[in-house]
């Protein structure tokens, strides 16, 4: 994606999760007609400016980094709301 090349994968695990939902080359794992399917499918699509679009709109650095914090953050929320009671109040701070 980050040189405007198309990327064919297969729902195994999260790699899903790396693409926007819809995403065309997407198929089973296992399944060669499908794997045939999206081969054939890409061939003679001029669609490289969207695929850079896309790769620089998901994965700079900046965006990383805002998704980081943020998973941070959801930790760390998480966990003040499973401190007891007395701890979250601060009448015993945390060493």
């Amino acid at each position: 994606l980050a040189y405007g090349l198309p990327v064919i994968i297969t729902r195994w695990r999260s790699l899903p999760e790396f693409f926007p939902a819809g995403y065309p080359s997407i198929v089973e794992p296992k399944d060669v007609k499908g794997l045939t399917a999206a081969l054939l499918d890409r061939i003679g699509r001029d669609d490289s400016d969207e695929l850079r679009q896309l790769f620089l709109e998901r994965y700079t650095i900046e965006r990383h980094l805002e998704t980081l914090a943020a998973a941070i953050r959801s930790v760390g929320d998480e966990a003040s709301l499973q401190r007891p009671e007395w701890l979250r109040e601060g009448i015993v701070s945390a060493r």
